[in-house]
């Protein structure tokens, strides 16, 4: 869901990043800058060995992430985020920039149609998955409590299994 006053998400801003969805689509170069800052973390990240980037990770992720992680999912953690980082923050600020600010489309366009997952452990996404859920017609919206960020690594199956019409 885009990020505007009022919601969980914009309360969870530094004043930088409000200032960046605000100036989305009147100053993208400096938006993006400062939508950036939300990533440094990650960026950080690349200084560690790719242990040391996933117990990183397991200290970040809801408990049930963290069973993903230590499942096996976790050994792709440090090669993931170097090869997303491989050219610098600028497309995980770029994707903070499409993403945050509001977007010029009706989801009540939507026709086709959705399922929405959304692990209840991964409570940062979880009002934007109501959100979107809420605005696209005739979504259906899983939510699983059992569940976090990680949701569709773990259902693969039925995620997939969901997309067919």
């Amino acid at each position: 869901m885009p990020f505007q006053p009022g919601t969980a998400q914009w309360e969870g801003l530094s004043d930088g990043e409000k200032q960046g969805v605000l100036l989305a689509g009147t100053d993208d170069v400096q938006a993006e800058r400062l939508l950036a800052q939300a990533d440094l973390p990650f960026a950080e990240q690349l200084a560690l060995s790719d242990s040391e980037i996933e117990a990183a990770w397991m200290g970040m992720v809801a408990p049930a992430d963290q069973a993903v992680l230590a499942a096996g999912f976790g050994r792709l953690i440090g090669p993931t985020v170097r090869e997303a980082l491989r050219q610098g923050q600028v497309g995980w600020a770029r994707d903070n920039l499409v993403r945050m600010p509001r977007w010029n489309f009706d989801f009540g366009a939507i026709t086709a149609p959705a399922t929405i997952w959304s692990g209840l452990q991964d409570t940062a996404n979880v009002e934007g998955a109501r959100w979107v859920a809420g605005h696209v017609q005739g979504a259906v919206l899983r939510e699983l409590p059992d569940r976090g960020h990680f949701v569709a690594f773990e259902l693969w199956d039925e995620v997939l299994d969901s997309l067919r019409v």
